[in-house]
């Protein structure tokens, strides 16, 4: 599922003659994202909830970039939203959630 993403992803973009920076960090900050829960499941950990549901899941992004690419909208907006997500937010989240999983030890 993961990979259908981001080839997809890959296709819209090039389709669409959008290959530059601001399409190279929305892949990148969802790899990212990708990254992130595998690591967590690794550590039998899970991303909360309301976080998930703000990156809008694999369907919702995929959807979502693909309708913005062909309705020629800028993509600016989305990269910089689903890299302060999953790039700020979410590791800012696991970080304070660990802090206080210590502190509670």
């Amino acid at each position: 599922m993961r990979a259908l993403e981001g080839v997809f992803l890959l296709w819209i973009f090039a389709s669409a003659d959008q290959i530059n920076v601001v399409t190279y960090m929305i892949i990148f900050a969802i790899v990212f994202h990708h990254y992130d829960n595998l690591y967590r499941a690794l550590q039998s950990d899970k991303k909360p909830t309301w976080l998930s549901a703000l990156g809008l899941f694999v369907g919702g992004r995929i959807l979502l970039l693909g309708i913005a690419t062909l309705q020629e909208w800028p993509l600016d907006y989305f990269a910089w939203y689903f890299s302060l997500l999953f790039l700020v937010i979410s590791s800012t989240q696991w970080v304070f959630g660990h802090r206080a999983n210590k502190i509670g030890r």
